[in-house]
């Protein structure tokens, strides 16, 4: 079963962890969100890593989000939260 924790120290948006498995950090700026993903056996280096610029001067720049999807995708019915 996956669980979902959020945690916050205040200057990250949210830090969520999937059971034991990969640690997500989301950072907000004023103008940008930075996506990170963690390893915990690692947890002080990011193996993945996205800025999306939320300024309206970038609206029209680039500004693609990419998405994996494994194998075997979690759907929402499969979550469960705790």
């Amino acid at each position: 079963m996956t669980s979902l924790t959020s945690l916050s120290d205040g200057d990250t948006y949210a830090d969520i962890r999937l059971g034991e498995t990969f640690i997500v950090s989301v950072d907000r700026s004023e103008d940008a969100l930075t996506i990170r993903v963690f390893h915990p056996d690692e947890p002080e280096t990011a193996i993945g890593e996205h800025c999306l610029d939320l300024s309206p001067d970038g609206a029209n720049d680039e500004t693609t989000v990419g998405a994996h999807t494994g194998t075997d995708p979690i759907t929402s019915s499969d979550l469960a939260l705790g």
